[in-house]
């Protein structure tokens, strides 16, 4: 993946970053998909990881998901970010697992503190999710990521609203039934 500038993820920069798509990926092969389809069209993406991730599935182990893949395409313009929740302690987590991009949508007098933390760490804390694809919700990831991600896409065609993407993830944030086997793939 390339390396991350100081501007919010999804977000324009005054250094000319380019405007990133966001993907909700759940899987490696989500990763892959998006990473892929954004070296093939030549386009800026970022993968986002779904809403409250780092509290059930950890920091550590979402950045392994996403670095393998990122090896196998040097030329997908990636970045990444982790949703913390409202879980300060997760982005304090996700910082020292070497995150770069987080979001944290608690309590905005904690996230002002957050956000120093982040800064002071070189990295960025958001404090809203960006309109994003949610492969979780199209059996071909490929498929919807090209729809998604090409140049000139109508914005709205394949997304879901930021509460509709909240609501579809609230009762995936903790696991259910044996350790680790809430995980939506």
């Amino acid at each position: 993946m390339s390396r991350p500038s100081p501007a919010e993820p999804g977000q324009p920069h005054a250094s000319a970053e380019p405007v990133r798509r966001a993907v909700v990926v759940h899987s490696r092969v989500h990763v892959e998909a998006a990473l892929a389809v954004a070296a093939d069209l030549g386009v800026p993406v970022l993968l986002l990881t779904a809403p409250g991730a780092a509290d059930y599935a950890g920091p550590g182990m979402l950045l392994a998901m996403l670095a393998r893949p990122a090896v196998r395409q040097p030329g997908a313009d990636a970045v990444a970010a982790i949703d913390c929740a409202d879980a300060p302690g997760r982005v304090l987590a996700a910082l020292e697992a070497g995150w770069k991009h987080l979001l944290f949508t608690g309590d905005p007098a904690m996230a002002a503190r957050l956000a120093d933390a982040c800064r002071q760490g070189g990295a960025t804390l958001a404090a809203s999710r960006p309109e994003a694809l949610d492969l979780a919700l199209h059996p071909d990831p490929i498929a919807a990521c090209r729809a998604w991600l090409r140049p000139g896409a109508i914005q709205g065609v394949l997304k879901i609203s930021k509460q509709q993407d909240r609501a579809q993830h609230s009762t995936s944030r903790r696991p259910q039934g044996k350790a680790g086997c809430g995980r939506q793939a």
